[in-house]
């Protein structure tokens, strides 16, 4: 949650993956949550899980920074360059990113030079959306299936709430990659 931006659901959104998670019986995804991360714990917090997967719950700014909170409380904008930096410092291990947060495409194309496969908001997306493509979209991960059904089960989620966002999350992936 930013520091001037609407209060997110967050913690509803990260038991919903877990519930849909723990619904299936193939344990396919293992959930680790990190609260509050500062951008000093980026680092730290990839280290320590060393994730395929790294899902990003927040708020979007619409100059394409992600909004983070530094140790100081102070909002502190990411450009897609520095959360590229920390990416590529890390050990490759992630191969997906997941930017649930508002206007977060354009970081794409920067990102995609380390990712093979990123997910974000064309525009911006409401909580209640953003918490229900997450359902779908780790429902179906759970489930085995690939990550292009996914993102379409994420989708048919929020279609299926009758919330009328489900055009707003945007799949891309890297050339050569088949998701």
């Amino acid at each position: 949650n930013g520091v001037d931006a609407p209060r997110l659901g967050l913690d509803k959104e990260a038991s919903e993956i877990g519930k849909r998670i723990r619904e299936s019986d193939k344990r396919a995804v293992q959930l680790e949550t990190e609260w509050a991360v500062q951008p000093d714990d980026l680092l730290p917090s990839l280290n320590r899980h060393r994730p395929t997967v790294l899902h990003f719950s927040g708020h979007g700014m619409s100059d394409g920074n992600i909004d983070f909170v530094d140790e100081r409380g102070n909002g502190c904008a990411v450009s897609a360059e520095v959360l590229l930096g920390a990416l590529a410092a890390g050990d490759g291990a992630i191969r997906i990113l997941v930017l649930n947060a508002c206007d977060s495409l354009s970081l794409a194309d920067v990102l995609l030079q380390q990712l093979d496969v990123f997910i974000g908001m064309r525009t911006q997306i409401g909580d209640a959306a953003a918490c229900e493509f997450s359902k779908g979209f780790y429902g179906a991960l759970a489930e085995e299936m690939s990550i292009a059904k996914a993102y379409e089960q994420g989708r048919a989620q929020i279609a299926l709430t009758g919330i009328p966002e489900a055009r707003t999350p945007i799949l891309r992936s890297r050339s050569g990659v088949d998701p």
